[in-house]
């Protein structure tokens, strides 16, 4: 039951989260984020002059009472989202004709809608019901009944089977997040957001949809686009070239669709500028074959590229510095080759005032990134500036102009082949807040000057060949010994590891400096210590019983098996001697 108020007075009409009309009729209750428990009463059908209810993001639980909305003839604005309501939509149960925002959106309702439903709603602008379980075909008939609806969300559904003719209708429809591609998707002129990601698409994007030259957003993450050719032949990739039709559109994510497809080449895209507006590019997780194409060159507005998780070879070319409003780059866990271009020190956004603040600001504003859980890029939910380039076979030294990308958030460089010691100019990225060098053939020690990084909270040099003391003081205190393992000539007491011993700067090749342990380094002297006692004692056991008498001579020597690669591996023999 929700019946709330803070205050003492009998007049409901003052109490907060209540409007009332001149003739003290109730028309308003926005009660949103109030911790409201139990079920919705039926008494509330009696407030028949109600035109905007709001009670999203309570706790809020059970069905809804039978015919609830029919019995609210003057009905405007429901919100009932982000609560635990389950159930059925009544079958008898209508919307008013007044309707115009039905949220049901983040409950547990399941069964269908029915189109008796919907039918009455002639001034509908926005129905959401996304993260619930109705299932059945998706009800398509909405914009039957409703040609002037702005807003259509269906996803994170049970819905099965093609989407029905009938979204065509929504002359004016701007966004729709559903669970298929409508088949009549290309009368919707109007369209700007169309977010079909995490489903399960298994055939190709219709070419109609480049009839929709005012999309913005296209999000199709998660399925199983295929790129095959139809009677529109684009040549290879026949998606994308299709999609370079809309003009407006600033947003295209692809992810983990049409797998083990080459990226459209030059020929194909060059000269098209029907991405010219783009701003996010998202193809990451595809496999994708082939090198970065130099089509991208022509994305002057574009700040976010993921193209991550492919199979992309050659090396990064050097244009990509160039693009005069990117930040955030994505080529991990590729097959990338070659340098670290020294153009991508000189990236106008990472090294200039103008820098994260704003995208921060533009992204959050659209409806694809409102909605947990994160994409599949979990650094997209902040769009931080940022370089990954882990997972590649990157060699070279990492050039110390690096130090210029003074607004860079994350650097990414882990597991490649870098070599050389750490540049101290990273000292200079005072935004830096992870650096990831782990998995290298980094050597030299850390510089000390990396404790001045105030903001680093992420921070890993593990696995290169690494020597000398951590740093000590600021946040270098706050990270785990993980962060510097696989190091056997770093020295920290976190790593157990203590400065100052001789065994930690013995040459290579040198009995010590092949122990596989740290331990054994430690107990190196107690060792030998004992083994010369307990040897010494056998030895004079065996000449007081045999009367046998050897040239004085040492005990023992050690050989060393150590090399440059194995020096991690190799082992300590001790054979004894007598001459």
């Amino acid at each position: 039951m929700i019946l709330y108020h803070h205050s003492t007075s009998a007049d409901c009409c003052t109490w907060e989260g209540v409007s009332c009309d001149d003739s003290v009729r109730v028309t308003n209750l926005w009660l949103t984020s109030r911790g409201l428990t139990g079920h919705i009463s039926p008494s509330i059908a009696n407030l028949t002059t109600l035109s905007r209810l709001r009670l999203s993001h309570n706790l809020l639980s059970g069905p809804l009472p039978h015919t609830f909305f029919s019995s609210l003839n003057r009905l405007q604005v429901i919100d009932l989202s982000h609560n635990r309501l389950s159930g059925e939509i009544s079958v008898s149960d209508k919307l008013p004709a007044t309707i115009q925002t039905f949220n049901l959106s983040s409950n547990h309702f399941h069964g269908t809608i029915q189109s008796s439903f919907l039918q009455p709603a002639l001034n509908l602008k926005t129905f959401d019901v996304s993260n619930n379980s109705f299932f059945e075909p998706i009800p398509s008939y909405v914009c039957s009944f409703s040609p002037s609806t702005w807003i259509l969300d269906f996803s994170n559904n049970h819905f099965e089977g093609p989407i029905s003719q009938g979204f065509g209708q929504c002359s004016k429809l701007k966004s729709l997040r559903a669970g298929m591609i409508p088949r009549d998707i290309g009368n919707l002129s109007n369209l700007e957001h169309l977010q079909l990601h995490i489903n399960q698409l298994n055939n190709t994007i219709p070419s109609s949809l480049s009839n929709c030259t005012r999309l913005k957003t296209l999000n199709l993450r998660v399925n199983a686009l295929e790129g095959e050719l139809s009677s529109f032949d684009f040549a290879k990739f026949v998606q994308l070239r299709m999609l370079s039709g809309c003009k407006n559109l600033s947003i295209l994510i692809l992810s983990q669709n049409f797998y083990d497809k080459e990226l459209p080449g030059d020929e194909e895209l060059i000269g098209a500028d029907g991405f010219r507006n783009l701003q996010l590019l998202g193809l990451g997780g595809c496999r994708f074959t082939g090198l970065v194409p130099m089509w991208l060159s022509n994305l002057a507005r574009l700040e976010v590229l993921d193209l991550s998780s492919n199979r992309i070879t050659g090396s990064i070319p050097g244009w990509i510095g160039a693009l005069p409003n990117l930040l955030y780059i994505d080529l991990s866990s590729n097959h990338i080759s070659g340098y670290f271009p020294m153009e991508l020190t000189r990236l106008r956004r990472l090294a200039s005032q103008k820098n994260s603040n704003q995208v921060y600001r533009s992204y959050l504003e659209l409806p694809m990134f409102v909605q947990p859980p994160n994409l599949q890029y979990n650094r997209l939910s902040d769009l931080s500036p940022a370089i990954y380039l882990g997972n590649n076979n990157i060699t070279g030294t990492i050039p110390v102009e690096i130090g210029q990308l003074k607004f860079i958030h994350s650097l990414g460089l882990s597991d490649n082949n870098f070599y050389g010691t750490i540049p101290e100019t990273l000292s200079n990225l005072t935004n830096l807040e992870k650096l990831d060098l782990s998995g290298n053939l980094l050597s030299g020690e850390i510089p000390a000057s990396l404790v001045n990084l105030h903001f680093l909270s992420s921070f890993s040099v593990a696995y290169n060949n690494l020597v000398g003391r951590v740093p000590t003081g600021g946040q270098f205190s706050t990270f785990p010994s993980a962060s510097f393992k696989g190091n056997p000539g770093l020295c920290d007491p976190l790593l157990q590891h203590f400065c100052g011993r001789r065994s930690y700067y013995e040459p290579e090749g040198s009995p010590i400096s092949s122990l596989k342990n740290v331990e054994e380094i430690i107990n190196y002297p107690s060792f030998a210590i004992g083994y010369g006692v307990g040897f010494i004692a056998t030895v004079l056991a065996v000449l007081k019983i045999f009367k046998w008498v050897c040239k004085p001579a040492p005990f023992f020597t050690f050989t060393a098996a150590a090399t440059a690669q194995s020096a991690k591996a190799s082992s300590l023999l001790l054979r004894p001697i007598c001459h």
